[in-house]
């Protein structure tokens, strides 16, 4: 819980926002093989970004048979998706309303894309 490294970080944040009993205990995200979903939102014409992603300091760490499978599901949404965010949000689709105050990669997939070209505003 003492450390200055990212899962350390995490770890305090989830202790104090999850306050677990003296029974419960949080994994720690260095040798846990979990990847963290967060499920897009749509509702009129607002598409709410979805996240996913590792606490883990180096997926290395964890085991190479969980980098290698973060990697694939990385590589798939890249596959699938089209870059609509990122570092230099103007330049990557101008064209899209896409409202965001994080320089975080964003990928629509397919039918997020169409409903972005639609004139769906994506936040």
């Amino acid at each position: 819980m003492a450390e200055p490294s990212r899962s350390g970080v995490f770890n305090r944040l989830n202790w104090e926002q999850l306050n677990p009993s003296r029974d419960e205990a949080l994994v720690d995200s260095n040798v846990s093989p979990v990847l963290l979903w967060t499920p897009a939102t749509h509702a009129e014409g607002v598409l709410g970004s979805g996240n996913i992603g590792s606490q883990a300091d180096s997926m290395s760490a964890v085991s190479a048979d969980y980098e290698r499978w973060v990697n694939r599901v990385m590589n798939w949404v890249r596959r699938k998706g089209t870059k609509v965010w990122g570092l230099q949000a103007q330049g990557v689709r101008p064209d899209l309303d896409v409202r965001r105050t994080d320089v975080t990669t964003v990928f629509a997939l397919p039918d997020a894309l169409v409903a972005l070209e639609g004139g769906a505003t994506g936040i």
